[in-house]
């Protein structure tokens, strides 16, 4: 009985998906083609070039994080050297206001108090063809029907304050919704 009780929590917990994100060397990040993906950008604009690796239970990522006139951009790359998605940080002015109104009644609806962390607004790569284009898209910072808007919150609910992370679509709606490991402190000496 005691087996079952044990094994019983251990598929419960096990259906969690954890990430964890660490910042990596640039020879650890996979092989890209920095030409192709940055034709209308010159060198001299990137500054804070920094590489990360993301560990998922389903999967592993790669971000190149970097600043270009003065946005914090975030390229997901697989880890055969793929592009997934495109992104930079946003506040709450750049998104138009009924898909914010949208996203702040959900929000609302599902906690006692929130707060917004972060907000990206993201251009997910479709095909292989149109990498370019959506790139390009990006970085001229274009309101698209297809873009999509990650939160990253600080909800309080009955159980307490927890960090989750929120996704919604161009027009406010929730796509994704998942709860946000806490910041990893491991390199602070107590």
């Amino acid at each position: 009985m005691l087996l079952l009780l044990f094994l019983g929590n251990m598929t419960i917990f096990g259906q969690k998906s954890q990430e964890s994100q660490h910042r990596i060397k640039k020879a650890q990040f996979p092989t890209i083609s920095i030409d192709t993906l940055f034709k209308a950008v010159n060198d001299s604009e990137l500054k804070k070039v920094r590489y990360y690796k993301a560990v998922d239970t389903a999967r592993t990522t790669y971000t190149l994080k970097f600043k270009m006139q003065r946005l914090h951009y975030q390229m997901h790359f697989y880890s055969k050297g793929k592009l997934l998605k495109v992104g930079f940080g946003i506040k709450e002015v750049d998104v138009p206001s009924d898909t914010y109104a949208a996203m702040q009644h959900y929000l609302q609806n599902r906690f006692k108090n929130v707060k917004i962390r972060r907000m990206y607004q993201e251009y997910h790569i479709i095909s292989e063809e149109k990498a370019q284009s959506t790139i390009k898209n990006a970085f001229q910072n274009l309101m698209l029907p297809t873009n999509q808007y990650r939160l990253l919150i600080m909800g309080k609910n009955e159980l307490g304050r927890q960090a989750y992370e929120a996704k919604f679509d161009a027009e406010g709606e929730l796509n994704a919704f998942t709860e946000a490991l806490p910041s990893n402190y491991d390199r602070v000496l107590y």
